[in-house]
């Protein structure tokens, strides 16, 4: 208990300190220099644009690059539906671990043909 009580003492001693700090307290950078990208011109930015997936029952619809495509979401190997992982930006057969790009392309076996346009 004293211990809780030394701890939220030292809290409410320091937090003026760190919350009016010129620095970043946690990139330890003066504030004056931290800067926000400028993300007005969107043509330039167009390329980072992260593509858009929405799963549906029996397809996928992936939209990258301003172009949107159904494909199958039925793995050729042995016929389960494959999810999309969106940290790795695959689709991903949840029975023997096959992966597949955006485009459908396999890019790890066990399946051998790519995902069918829908």
């Amino acid at each position: 208990m004293i211990i809780l009580l030394i701890l939220i003492l030292v809290y409410f001693i320091f937090w003026d300190r760190i919350r009016f700090s010129s620095t970043n307290p946690v990139l330890n950078i003066p504030t004056n220099e931290l800067q926000i990208e400028d993300m007005e011109n969107t043509e330039e930015n167009s390329d980072n644009v992260s593509p858009s997936v929405t799963m549906h029952n029996n397809y996928a619809e992936v939209t990258n690059n301003g172009e949107t495509k159904k494909l199958s979401r039925t793995c050729p190997h042995a016929g389960c539906n494959v999810n999309y992982d969106n940290t790795q930006q695959k689709f991903v057969c949840p029975c023997h671990g096959a992966k597949f790009d955006l485009d459908g392309t396999v890019l790890r076996g066990p399946a051998t043909d790519n995902l069918a346009p829908y």
